[in-house]
């Protein structure tokens, strides 16, 4: 007995506890010792035994995965034509990607036929800075092209239009029965070129082709078209 007790006490202090001891039959000891450090091989082997227990699992999923069907058509896998698009042809450029994001749908151009058209620039000599004396490089080529591409004005068609003279006639005769004189308007480029008199509560804009009123409160910017006929209406009420 006392050999298996002394045998326990020094199993014990070599092993598992600090400094532990026998006192009538009790064991005390300071403290239970910490876990020994393992050994390369023991670590290597518990690095072995993790990777056999992976790739196991990792093969009895592969063993109990569904076969894939080997007795596929021929043509089973298509290619698309040159290019990334949905139908095969060229890829669609990021404006137009961005375009259709608002809607736009078609290509550039008033009958969609795209930009097929060359903008003519003189070339300046030396090295005169842009937009010096007044120059402009463009040519009246250019204005052509932004009227085809623009469509028609909408004085065109959404108002009555009035014959140029007729509106100049029915203008200076109301101004001159007003005693107002006729004078250029000083509003911006959308109503550059036109001439203004202010009749009475009412302001007439008249350009080449059409005659505008639009009363004192609102802006000369948003006259509506008139004939003259409706002018005098109003100028009567």
């Amino acid at each position: 007995m006392a050999d298996d007790r002394d045998s326990g006490m020094a199993f014990t202090e070599d092993t598992d506890f600090e400094a532990g001891a026998w006192v009538n039959g009790e064991f005390f000891a300071k403290g239970r010792r910490g876990g020994g450090t393992r050994g390369f091989g023991e670590r290597m082997s518990a690095a072995e035994r993790a990777a056999a227990k992976d790739e196991a699992r990792s093969s009895d999923r592969r063993a109990h995965a569904p076969q894939r069907p080997l007795d596929l058509p021929a043509d089973f896998a298509k290619f698309a034509g040159v290019g990334a698009g949905a139908d095969g042809g060229p890829a669609k450029s990021f404006a137009e990607r961005y375009l259709e994001r608002f809607g736009y749908k078609g290509r550039l151009g008033r009958y969609e036929q795209g930009t097929t058209s060359f903008v003519h620039v003189r070339a300046r000599t030396g090295r005169t800075g842009l937009a010096f004396g007044g120059r402009s490089e463009f040519v009246p080529e250019n204005a052509e092209l932004e009227r085809a591409f623009a469509g028609p004005a909408a004085a065109t068609t959404e108002f009555d239009l009035v014959d140029s003279v007729t509106a100049r006639d029915v203008v200076e005769e109301l101004a001159a029965t007003a005693g107002v004189a006729m004078l250029p308007h000083p509003l911006g480029a959308n109503v550059k070129g036109r001439q203004a008199a202010r009749l009475g509560a009412v302001t007439v804009l008249w350009t080449a082709d059409a005659l505008f009123a639009a009363p004192a409160r609102v802006p000369a910017s948003e006259a509506v078209a008139v004939t003259p006929a409706a002018l005098l209406a109003m100028l009567s009420v």
